[in-house]
């Protein structure tokens, strides 16, 4: 009883929150998204590390984990923020050169 009351309290409370066209509103929705976008990709890459593990021999173990870990090092490395570059650009558009630049960047990784 007392904790169905709990969870409709919050579920309004959440509802409250995330309606409408206020900042905050707005902001939390985007967090939301983010964050739920965020959890299915965990998500996606776990499955993916447990289905090669299940294909690969098990000396082959050692190996993948130097292959992930150089891989998510790589990735670290050389994420270089463009798209924070592009949303925060000053014109707010992009010439070709530059828009091939970018494409030429990020693509490989």
């Amino acid at each position: 009883m007392i904790l169905s009351q709990s969870y409709q309290r919050l579920r309004v409370m959440i509802g409250d929150v995330l309606q409408g066209d206020a900042l905050r509103a707005k902001a939390m929705r985007g967090g939301a998204w983010l964050g739920t976008g965020s959890v299915a990709e965990q998500a996606l890459r776990f499955n993916r590390n447990m289905l090669l593990a299940w294909i690969l021999a098990p000396g082959a173990f050692g190996t993948m984990a130097i292959v992930l870990s150089s891989a998510s090092l790589v990735d670290v490395l050389t994420d270089v923020a463009m798209t924070a570059a592009i949303i925060q650009s000053f014109h707010g558009t992009l010439s070709s050169g530059k828009k091939s630049r970018v494409h030429r960047v990020s693509m490989p990784f």
